[in-house]
């Protein structure tokens, strides 16, 4: 049984180097990217593979709007308060 080109484009699993050199854009990126959920990745064990489809998604349509993070801002210490503390 022959695959098409675009079957095995979308079973094709990328490592994160592969997958940036494939947009240039640096390895880090990528892994923000992962972080902030706006491609798919499967985790096997403790490696992380993307889809090969994800470059042509991104090509196509761009990042996906991943959820937002609330940002955190340290708080200076108060008298009373040890080491001052974080807020969102």
């Amino acid at each position: 049984m022959a695959t098409t080109k675009d079957e095995s484009t979308t079973k094709r699993l990328m490592k994160v180097d592969e997958f940036a050199e494939s947009l240039n854009v640096t390895r880090s990126c990528v892994r923000r990217w992962v972080l902030e959920r706006r491609v798919k990745v499967i985790k096997l064990g403790r490696l992380v593979r993307i889809p090969a489809s994800e470059v042509d998604r991104l090509m196509t349509g761009g990042l996906c709007t991943g959820p937002t993070h609330a940002r955190l801002t340290a708080v200076p210490a108060e008298p009373g308060n040890i080491g001052g503390g974080v807020k969102p």
